[in-house]
């Protein structure tokens, strides 16, 4: 996951502010990338904002959340708990404990301070800049602005070739390590470890080396 938001940054994304948005081609480098598909991804940094809202519009989208290392919060869109209606989700940080809207939202906990938020239209009848439109609709926004969201910034890739991961895992050990420095105090609000936590999906055993100790 740090490979990954180390790309993204790399690429011109902003936490909370600027998330990527590019029709995937095969010079594009990155995981699981459809060919001729429009992507867009956003860095969620709660520690800056508090409660944050991620605002779907209806339509053909696919995504979800991830937390620091690669684990699975929620799903977004078509697999998520709206389906293809749009909605709000709202996802809490580590440890807060204040008020939560009673509905409106699919409420759920991150156990790190930053997450990712990668999403995908689909571009039924091959209409690809309907499928961006749907992307650039999407926004997020801290809970305490919900009333005047500011509009979320899109940056379009510009380089012909652009690695969304770390190019050499190996060549990078200072990387790698960030995830121990940013997210060491995670929640702990539960009374017990938050590794403890059941991921939905199996992913990047070697992910035991980047927990903090």
């Amino acid at each position: 996951m740090e490979g990954i938001l180390h790309g993204t940054r790399q690429a011109g994304a902003v936490e909370n502010e600027t998330a990527l948005l590019f029709v995937a081609r095969p010079h594009h480098l990155g995981f699981t990338l459809n060919s001729d598909t429009p992507y867009s991804g956003g860095i969620l940094d709660l520690r800056k904002s508090g409660p944050l809202v991620i605002d779907l519009p209806p339509g053909p989208l696919v995504g979800l959340v991830d937390d620091h290392h690669h684990r699975w919060i929620t799903d977004l869109g078509l697999p998520g708990v709206h389906g293809p209606k749009g909605g709000k989700h709202l996802l809490l940080p580590p440890g807060y404990d204040g008020p939560v809207p009673a509905d409106g939202y699919e409420v759920v906990r991150g156990d790190t301070w930053t997450v990712f938020a990668p999403l995908r239209a689909l571009p039924l009848g091959g209409d690809v800049e309907k499928a961006k439109q749907f992307l650039a609709a999407v926004r997020f926004y801290p809970l305490a602005r919900a009333d005047s969201p500011a509009a979320v910034r899109r940056h379009r890739l510009q380089r012909p070739r652009h690695r969304l991961h770390l190019p050499e895992v190996g060549g990078q050990p200072g990387v790698l390590a960030r995830p121990a420095l940013g997210d060491r105090h995670r929640a702990r609000h539960r009374g017990d470890e938050p590794d403890a936590r059941p991921a939905r999906r199996t992913r990047h055993r070697s992910r035991q080396a980047l927990r903090p100790r």
